[in-house]
């Protein structure tokens, strides 16, 4: 689902339907733009390297978040900058580093803290 044109465009990356629909509620409140894909293959299907901000879990059904995050930034390595990865195995997973996290469960204000934190470490993906 996409929003109506304005604030900055976020995919949310997550195979639970629940938490996806969640995520979308709050960034939408927000004023952020936003598209939901629930694995790795249908974010490269959305064309996840338009958006400004990249949320994936890291835990996904098909493949890891990793990989996404791999895969865009082996043609743009600035890529990982408009990312923040979504976890609930914080301190177990591997997070890339410099790439904000936000942990299961979070509050709002957790998450778009995060999500301001990419926004201001990373041009749009226009501004390339």
């Amino acid at each position: 689902m996409n929003a109506p044109t304005g604030g900055p465009r976020v995919l949310v990356v997550d195979d639970n339907e629940m938490l996806r629909a969640l995520l979308e509620r709050i960034l939408l409140a927000e004023g952020f733009q936003v598209s939901v894909a629930d694995s790795v293959d249908q974010a490269l299907g959305l064309g996840a390297a338009g958006f400004d901000v990249i949320l994936v879990d890291l835990r996904l059904g098909d493949r890891p978040g990793t990989d996404l995050i791999a895969e865009l930034c082996r043609d743009d390595p600035a890529a990982r900058r408009r990312f923040a990865i979504l976890t609930g195995a914080a301190g177990v997973d591997p997070v890339p580093a410099g790439i904000p996290v936000v942990a299961k469960p979070f509050t709002a204000d957790s998450l778009l803290s995060a999500i301001h934190e990419v926004l201001r470490a990373a041009p749009g993906p226009d501004a390339r």
